[in-house]
């Protein structure tokens, strides 16, 4: 995969030539003119392409609660989980802000 973004710029050159016939109080003139005109834009970017993002797991954390008191309730990292009730087939809670 590509890491790195690629630039690409964005410039233009035009080549142009032509005659003039020029009159004024000083009577008739012509000549001719030839040149180059250069545009520049801004440069294509094309992003890069980071690997693939990986997910791991956090593993399992234990937390002591004493289920004698219900709801039982643990606070962590700014979350409550209040749990309803618990036995040895299922678990009720509430996780809130």
């Amino acid at each position: 995969m590509n890491s790195t973004p690629l630039v690409i710029p964005n410039t233009a050159a035009t080549t142009h030539s032509g005659s003039v016939n020029m009159y004024g109080s000083g009577g008739y003139g012509h000549g001719s003119y030839s040149g180059t005109s250069t545009t520049v834009g801004p440069p294509t970017v094309i992003p890069s392409h980071p690997p693939a993002p990986v997910v791991m797991d956090e593993g399992s954390l234990l937390f002591p609660v004493d289920l004698s008191k219900k709801p039982a309730q643990l606070s962590v990292a700014g979350k409550t989980l209040t749990i309803l009730q618990a036995d040895s087939e299922k678990l009720v809670y509430v996780l809130s802000e």
